[in-house]
């Protein structure tokens, strides 16, 4: 269940995650980064901050939880997103020759 709303804006290599605020009243807000269910990283944020940029991150799927503290409470939401590499493709005079990725 999420107790806020969070949305995950990814792109080459980073992922911007924005939330928005659980009470007037946060400390700390905690977001955990998880790859294949590993928790990968965890970012300590100010109380006052609503979006956190990763970067670099490798190509895959990805989930977040963004945890709020205040003196208390703990306000929690889920998210995903997945990082994946542009491919292109070459063709001449109407037929494929190759593909492969930037």
């Amino acid at each position: 269940m999420n107790d806020f709303k969070t949305v995950a804006y990814s792109g080459m290599y980073f992922v911007n995650i924005v939330f928005e605020r659980a009470s007037g009243d946060v400390d700390n807000i905690v977001v955990e980064l998880f790859r294949d269910g590993l928790k990968m990283n965890v970012y300590l944020c100010d109380g006052a901050d609503m979006m956190l940029t990763i970067q670099p991150l490798a190509e895959g799927s990805y989930s977040y939880t963004v945890s709020q503290i205040s003196e208390t409470s703990v306000f929690k939401a889920d998210g995903k997103f997945n990082i994946s590499l542009p491919t292109f493709s070459v063709v001449k005079d109407g037929r494929y020759i190759s593909m492969g990725r930037f």
